[in-house]
């Protein structure tokens, strides 16, 4: 780890969502009870914000390490 080279592997798992009805109901009470923040969609980016991915936030925030001298 570290600064050691390497490989990244990224996996993700997606869903369209529908009404909470095709959802288990003790999924849903639960969510209510424990997670009440997540049952509403995000608040909208604004123009002056960029929405970016973590790679690319990850991307602009670091600086390149110097090279190696031969």
């Amino acid at each position: 780890m570290g600064q050691e080279p390497g490989h990244g592997s990224y996996q993700s798992v997606s869903y369209k969502g529908g009404p909470l009805s095709m959802l288990k109901r003790t999924v849903v009470e639960h969510t209510l009870k424990n997670h009440p923040e997540i049952m509403n969609p995000p608040p909208l980016e604004s123009p002056q914000k960029p929405n970016l991915s973590s790679l690319e936030n990850y991307a602009r925030s670091q600086k390149p390490a110097p090279g190696r001298k031969s």
